[in-house]
């Protein structure tokens, strides 16, 4: 798994992670729009599949350096890929919230109408079509 280096002050909240949870189970009204939803949420079960083998990884190498003996593994080298894989994790989620703030901002914007139905409207409030929860 070779990962570019990325800036060091990515972070991310449990709001996000909430806000990619909302869109994972959402389907959207137009195939372009539920097709780009898709292939974010693909690559951001790509990128945390990445960020679990990357903590794996570093978690067997640490232990191995912090009981005193080296193991074959570098432990440098996997410190900065989990760096990596963290970092590209965090800007799928900011990607995705974007994309929450997108629909929001633009033709889409989720409505609560009572239990679990929801509906969309449009910039003028006016309701447009029904968003699907997959669950």
């Amino acid at each position: 798994m070779e990962l570019s280096r990325t800036p060091s002050d990515a972070t991310i909240s449990l709001e996000d992670l909430r806000v990619a949870t909302q869109i994972g189970l959402l389907r959207l009204p137009t195939h372009e729009a539920e097709a780009r939803r898709v292939t974010l949420m693909r690559a951001l079960v790509a990128a945390e599949a990445d960020l679990n083998r990357a903590f794996s990884t570093h978690t067997r190498c640490f232990l191995v350096n912090c009981q005193g003996s080296h193991g074959t593994g570098n432990l440098a080298y996997e410190t900065e890929q989990l760096h990596a894989a963290l970092t590209r994790y965090v800007e799928l989620v900011q990607e995705t919230v974007r994309l929450q703030e997108h629909m929001r901002d633009g033709a889409v914007t989720e409505v609560r109408k009572g239990a679990g139905t929801r509906e969309t409207r449009g910039a003028s409030g006016t309701p447009k079509v029904t968003l699907r929860r997959a669950v």
